[in-house]
């Protein structure tokens, strides 16, 4: 990872630049408060992950958004 030294933000493989697409794109272990997606962004998502989420299904996963969510603002 290296560091912007004019606004301290991080940059690698888990940062976009707004208008730019990303070939690949890792989720990173903690969210900004910037977009992160524009509907254009290609994630890559392991096979174990994918059957985890398949397994799941939305109303599930939802579930688990929100509980995180909720947990980094308190």
């Amino acid at each position: 990872m290296r560091l912007d030294v004019v606004s301290g933000s991080a940059s690698g493989p888990h940062r976009l630049t707004p208008g730019h697409l990303a070939e690949d794109f890792v989720l990173p272990p903690a969210f900004e408060h910037s977009p992160l997606f524009d509907g254009h962004t290609k994630m890559v998502v392991s096979d174990a992950e994918k059957t985890i989420l398949e397994d799941m299904g939305p109303e599930a996963i939802r579930h688990e958004v929100a509980k995180s969510s909720e947990a980094v603002f308190r």
